[in-house]
């Protein structure tokens, strides 16, 4: 009896200096103190069903049973654990990959009977052995199944043997699938697919033609001879045959139209080499940048200045972006600037050498009602003009030298010779000169204009009957007059404008002289002639009359067209006042 007490006694001493997972005494051992190691040891032990350790940890946790531990006996269970869910998640795993393969061969099968039900004769189904392929792989994937091996061959035996309808052909390295039903009727449409092949034939022809040709942006791109040079003669007459017919007579008769061109230049324009997947919008290559695109973009943005209305064309191809714009707004005011320089007078490129030349100025209001500063602009502008004749077009001068490597994204500031306007006043009113005697000229001229209102007088004679191809009103019958003869458009282009307001004698006397400078860079030997308003006209004869370098030798100012005939008509009203002839015309009734 004493030696059982004993050994009771020992039993607890013994296990307070064991590993209770390994059952060894001594060594590094640690006392469980944290419930985590609790609740860890009894999820390894439920995992793994370890019954001996269960037996251990049914007495209470092991906080209050003070069980100690190696470090390295406590990670053994739990490498254990970890080693039988991976197997068990691959064996998992395995009995769905089993599953996969028969669920997406299955899933190919049907969705070839159902083609091949949805068909309706016309145009019978073709399987290409490396897209069905392409699909299984695809589902597979989809299914959990990574990276899938998948024979070619293996699959082909396989839905041939599933649907015995189905029959393999070769063609070079493809492999065609196709119901044997079927084989003849597509041996019948085999000739229908010649035009669609002449048709890829004469797209692909044409689309070389297309990124061969190279159309950059320059300041004559927008001239005649230029607008057909933007786009390859291959694809300008495809369009056209496209458009009015492929015979020899419609083209005679219909020739091309500037709807020819213009669908030209937007198919170059939108014609790319390569394209990006996932964007919406498509880069446009300079190299193929055509006047049409450029010239609504920068019509719109002349006229609008809206970003979303320009982008959203440049979205739909038919205009180049609001960037772009910016671009090549600010290449050619930096060459405008430059040229400015260089010939050393402000003078727009449009204008030509040797022509009759005028020039115009007159104050600028912009939203003169605005109560701020930022929207509203009072300054002075002045307009050059020139009149061709038939007999003289002019001397064309060199176009602008762009420079389209480098990137400009600002314009230059112009010559300070023409934006500071010198101080100049006048400290007393300046006498005129001498009045010249001129001689009217002789009452024989007006004559031949005598005679055209007599016409209309014996035409319009009343009488009882009035036929209608009579013009009884004076307007009509001259207008049923032959014409003048043909006359050239007139040149004009505004200068920079100024910001210096109109009405004081230093902005009048530097327009004067800006005018001059212009008229002497273009037309050398020439008197300026300048028209003004009224209140201008005023300020520059006084200019006139106190600068000698602007006297009435030197320069011609004049009024301009409105106010001349308002003048006139002043002075009609001033010779028949009270003369009685409003009186004769209210009592006539």
């Amino acid at each position: 009896m004493r030696a059982v007490e004993a050994i009771s006694q020992e039993r607890p001493k013994r296990k307070k200096r064991e590993c209770f997972l390994c059952e060894t005494l001594g060594g590094d051992l640690r006392e469980a103190m944290t419930m985590k190691v609790n609740m860890r040891i009894n999820e390894c032990a439920r995992t793994l069903n370890d019954g001996k350790l269960l037996a251990k940890l049914s007495g209470g946790d092991v906080i209050a049973q003070e069980l100690k531990y190696h470090p390295a006996c406590l990670v053994a269970p739990y490498n254990k654990e970890r080693d039988y869910l991976r197997v068990q998640e691959q064996e998992r795993a395995q009995e769905d990959l089993n599953e996969a393969y028969p669920i997406a061969f299955s899933e190919l099968v049907t969705h070839i009977s159902e083609i091949k039900a949805a068909s309706d004769g016309t145009a019978p189904p073709i399987f290409r052995l490396a897209n069905l392929t392409m699909l299984y792989k695809q589902r597979l994937e989809q299914l959990g199944v990574e990276s899938p091996q998948v024979h070619a061959t293996q699959l082909k035996d396989q839905l041939l043997c599933h649907i015995p309808e189905l029959q393999a052909h070769h063609q070079g390295r493809d492999v065609m699938l196709a119901f044997e039903k079927d084989v003849g009727s597509m041996l019948a449409q085999a000739s229908k697919y010649g035009e669609a092949i002449h048709l890829a034939k004469a797209a692909g022809i044409i689309r070389q033609d297309m990124l061969n040709h190279k159309s950059h942006f320059s300041s004559s791109m927008f001239n005649n001879a230029d607008l057909e040079q933007a786009v390859p003669p291959s694809l300008f007459q495809f369009v056209c045959m496209i458009e009015h017919g492929a015979d020899i007579m419609s083209q005679l008769q219909h020739g091309a139209s500037k709807s020819d061109l213009a669908i030209s230049q937007l198919l170059q324009f939108n014609c790319s080499a390569k394209y990006k997947e996932g964007t919406e919008v498509h880069r446009h290559s300079k190299d193929r940048e055509t006047p049409f695109a450029v010239y609504v973009g920068m019509s719109l943005f002349a006229k609008t200045r809206k970003r979303q209305l320009i982008d959203m064309l440049h979205v739909n191809g038919l205009s180049i972006s609001y960037d772009r714009v910016l671009e090549i707004s600010a290449q050619l005011g930096e060459a405008v600037v430059a040229q400015y320089v260089e010939d050393g007078v402000i003078c727009p490129p449009v204008l030509r050498k040797q022509l009759f030349t005028t020039g115009a100025v007159d104050n600028i209001d912009h939203n003169p009602s605005a109560t701020t500063a930022q929207t509203s602009f009072h300054g002075t502008s002045l307009s050059i003009f020139q009149h061709p004749s038939p007999e003289n077009a002019g001397e064309e001068r060199e176009v602008l030298k762009l420079n389209s490597d480098m990137k400009v994204k600002t314009v230059p500031e112009l010559p300070e010779a023409y934006t500071n306007v010198l101080p100049a006043y006048i400290t007393k009113n300046p006498n005129p000169p001498p009045a010249v005697c001129h001689c009217l000229p002789a009452p024989h001229s007006i004559q031949s204009h005598l005679k055209d209102e007599y016409c209309w007088l014996e035409k319009v004679f009343l009488n009882e009957d009035v036929a209608d191809v009579v013009c009884i009103t004076w307007s009509a019958h001259h207008a049923t007059q032959k014409r003048s003869k043909p006359f050239e458009v007139s040149i004009s282009a505004l200068m920079p404008l100024m910001r210096n307001q109109a009405h004081s004698v230093a902005t009048i006397k530097h327009a004067l002289k800006k005018i001059c400078d212009t008229v002497a860079f273009l037309n050398p030997g020439q008197t300026p002639v300048v028209v003004a308003d009224q209140p201008l006209y005023a300020l520059a004869k006084q200019i006139q009359w106190t600068w000698p370098e602007y006297g009435e030798d030197k320069c011609l100012i004049m009024f301009g067209g409105l106010h001349i005939e308002m003048a006139a008509l002043r002075s009609l009203g001033t010779l028949r006042q009270d003369s009685g002839w409003t009186s004769s015309i209210v009592e006539a009734g």
